[in-house]
């Protein structure tokens, strides 16, 4: 993959970040959820969190899954 320019600074910027925290919330279920309540209750500090981690090289994706979809039907 090529980069080019200063694509860290582009993710971090705040708008993106809030971007980003507003998408990752949306929906009802997601918002009344324990963690989710959590997380808009400290919305500002979890992005200046994340930010920084980014910028530092720091953050690191865990706990995820991955998926093949297969769709039939389509042709």
């Amino acid at each position: 993959m090529r980069r080019e320019g200063f694509i860290i600074e582009e993710v971090i910027d705040y708008s993106n970040m809030a971007n980003s925290f507003d998408t990752v919330l949306r929906g009802t279920r997601r918002k009344k959820s324990r963690q989710g309540r959590e997380l808009l209750a400290h919305r500002e500090e979890v992005i200046k969190e994340l930010t920084e981690q980014i910028a530092k090289g720091e953050f690191r994706v865990k706990d995820y899954r991955e998926r093949d979809i297969i769709e039939g039907g389509k042709g």
